[in-house]
């Protein structure tokens, strides 16, 4: 590949570019699931029922956009760890509004929470593999 080219395995974008947009699309959706989750706590809180309440639509809004961004730009990346990580990321913050009660809610977050560590740090391990192949 060559420095600031493209990759045409990847569709003429480079392949560090793809990565570093999934680094950040994943971010936003966990912070949109973490928005989520507390908003679920607070309606606990005040209704004692567990996620009975609509999100606003800006929050749901960004919810999709994150989770169809994460998705789009992982089926893109070669890297098969990535693809995996952010699949399971994916299936994590879905958990977390899926979960029956605040206690799994809460260890569901945790879990996403993990697995976003990984990806952040698998997806730093590689643009740093193609930066150094790049000198």
């Amino acid at each position: 590949m060559r420095r600031g080219g493209s990759d045409e395995r990847f569709g003429g974008t480079s392949s560090s570019a793809k990565l570093l947009a999934l680094q950040v699309a994943s971010q936003k959706l966990l912070r949109a699931t973490g928005r989520m989750h507390h908003l679920d706590e607070i309606a606990f809180r005040t209704t004692g029922q567990w996620q009975r309440q609509q999100f606003p639509d800006d929050l749901s809004d960004s919810g999709l956009l994150h989770m169809t961004e994460t998705m789009l730009l992982a089926s893109r990346v070669f890297d098969e760890e990535v693809r995996k990580l952010a699949d399971q990321l994916r299936e994590r913050v879905t958990s977390v509004g899926m979960s029956p009660d605040q206690g799994e809610a809460d260890i569901q977050m945790v879990s996403a929470g993990d697995i976003q560590r990984k990806l952040i740090n698998r997806i730093g391990q590689l643009v740093r593999e193609m930066d150094e192949a790049d000198k």
